[in-house]
């Protein structure tokens, strides 16, 4: 069964199960917009809630049909937030949460509307939503397997590449060229009450020049909640990295999100990360790290635009400093070609201002550019090709650098 046609099981479902079930607004307004929504006008039907909802009305049935009426109009970014409204409700919350799940997966956030599909059936006792959600997932190709459970993804990937310039970790060109095999894993599990953990293990080896082998670990625990009309997240981080033989640092702090839905389907997000660093091999790059970061983005045009701020307040030497402060700016995009294929590309200018320690202040100017093509040979399994340049430009010429990145591979995730 399609998507088109779960969506009108839905919607039409919904309209019974509110007026049969739910205690209805006596208010003239939700009555005039109950009787728009069945007659299809749902930009009336929007206003006459509206109207309910501004003369004090704050019933979950008024939120849900809400949602329902912005959701048909196209109106993703405040059809959301609407029905977040009764996720409180234990008697509509898998009900909203399958909905939530529909406005995901129209803006086109797989991932996510694959979680709020298996929370609705999860938490739902009725036989006919349980279905509902059963065959959304079905169209992920999410097995029945995995519905019930904590798992919200999964993904792990191998890439051969060649790196014309590997850099060392104070960005600086070695002027070492050598093949690499690229791996990782990700996963995120639903630890409930809006709590997820997620995790990621990544590892670099060079097949010439093993003292650049780079292994990486990080694990995040967030927990998120409404504020009005933004989602904000809070939760610690922890990370440790190794480079070649050494260890390269360990990193743990916290992170605080703020997003908010706009019309659309577009999204406004806020991020702050703090971190403590500390290295038994590298005492240079201890101290710590704050970033700023504010970004937009377009969720059916699948581009993202945002401004990072980096600060740094590392162990400098007498002859060097390891402290950069950074601003950059960035911008994602990602398209469809077809069914199948998908093309991406990325784009980074970033500058960094380094404390002057012996009369010298060392100024970089980064430019990043980077393109991708993925084929989905299933929901499941795709390969991919990638080609990245950066060029780094600094008034010490022994950071001066350009250096090209070619990769190929697969991927597997559910």
């Amino acid at each position: 069964m399609g998507f088109a046609r779960w969506n009108w099981a839905l919607l039409l479902i919904s309209l019974l199960l509110l007026t049969a079930t739910l205690t209805l607004a006596a208010g003239t307004e939700f009555e005039q917009g109950v009787e728009a929504f069945r007659a299809g006008d749902y930009a009336r039907a929007v206003k006459a809630f509206e109207q309910a909802r501004a003369a004090g009305e704050e019933s979950a049935a008024l939120y849900y049909n809400l949602g329902v009426s912005y959701y048909q109009l196209g109106d993703y970014g405040r059809a959301e937030p609407a029905f977040r409204q009764i996720l409180g409700v234990k008697a509509m919350a898998p009900l909203a949460a399958y909905n939530i799940g529909l406005v995901k997966n129209r803006q086109g956030l797989e991932d996510e509307a694959v979680v709020w599909f298996r929370r609705a059936y999860r938490e739902s006792s009725d036989p006919k939503l349980r279905e509902l959600a059963r065959g959304a997932l079905a169209t992920f190709d999410r097995g029945p397997a995995t519905v019930g459970g904590p798992l919200r993804y999964a993904e792990a990937g191998l890439s051969y590449g060649y790196d014309s310039n590997i850099v060392d970790p104070v960005d600086a060109g070695t002027e070492t060229s050598d093949t690499f095999l690229e791996y990782y894993a990700t996963a995120g599990l639903d630890l409930g009450r809006s709590v997820s953990l997620t995790g990621l293990f990544l590892g670099q080896d060079y097949l010439s020049t093993n003292a650049y082998d780079l292994d990486f670990l990080s694990l995040e625990l967030q927990k998120t909640f409404p504020v009005a009309d933004w989602r904000f997240g809070f939760g610690p981080l922890y990370s440790t990295s190794t480079m070649g033989d050494l260890a390269l640092q360990d990193a743990l702090g916290f992170r605080l999100d703020l997003s908010r839905e706009l019309a659309g389907g577009d999204r406004l997000l806020f991020r702050y990360r703090y971190e403590k660093i500390s290295s038994s091999d590298r005492p240079y790059l201890e101290g710590w790290l704050q970033k700023i970061a504010l970004e937009y983005a377009g969720g059916a045009a699948g581009y993202r635009v945002g401004y990072e701020l980096e600060f740094n307040d590392r162990t400098d030497s007498a002859t060097a400093s390891y402290s950069p402060t950074r601003h950059g700016f960035f911008s994602r995009f990602q398209y469809p070609l077809s069914r199948r294929w998908e093309a991406s590309a990325m784009a980074r200018l970033r500058h960094s201002s380094y404390p002057e320690l012996a009369g010298i202040s060392r100024k970089d100017t980064q430019a990043t550019l980077r393109t991708g093509l993925e084929f989905a040979v299933s929901r499941w399994l795709k390969f991919l090709a990638e080609f990245s340049y950066e060029n780094n430009r600094s008034n010490i010429d022994a950071y001066d650098y350009a250096r090209s990145v070619l990769l190929a591979g697969v991927k597997v995730g559910f």
